[in-house]
């Protein structure tokens, strides 16, 4: 029996769920960085200079929205190839989508925060 093409209702689900699927992993990953972050500056900052700082909560952030463009790389890619290799073209849009306007909006906040430090 010969596959028929999938229809634009069905495209558009597909989309409408890739790109809730990564919206969903980048809120985890996100967390997983901006808790990491700020443990990394916890251990970086010494308890002599932490009282000092009050910023680092901010450092934190900055360091999850900034590296989100690259750290969604090992989940997206692996996502976006079964989709296309299964045939869920609609699927394979919406991963792709939302990765690609995540990394548009990560590139300026990565600017924004490092921009006079480089």
């Amino acid at each position: 029996m010969p596959r028929r093409p999938p229809s634009d209702a069905n495209q558009a689900t597909g989309a409408a769920l890739g790109a809730s699927l990564i919206i969903g992993l980048h809120i985890v990953a996100f967390c997983v960085a901006l808790f990491g972050g700020s443990a990394l500056v916890n251990v970086l900052v010494s308890a002599d200079n932490f009282q000092q700082r009050q910023n680092w909560g901010l450092e934190a952030i900055a360091f999850a929205f900034t590296g989100i463009a690259l750290y969604q790389l090992p989940y997206v890619i692996p996502i976006a190839l079964r989709a296309k290799r299964r045939g869920h073209q609609g699927f394979y849009k919406g991963v792709v989508i939302a990765a690609a306007v995540t990394g548009l909006i990560s590139g300026p906040c990565f600017v924004m925060v490092f921009g006079s430090r480089l």
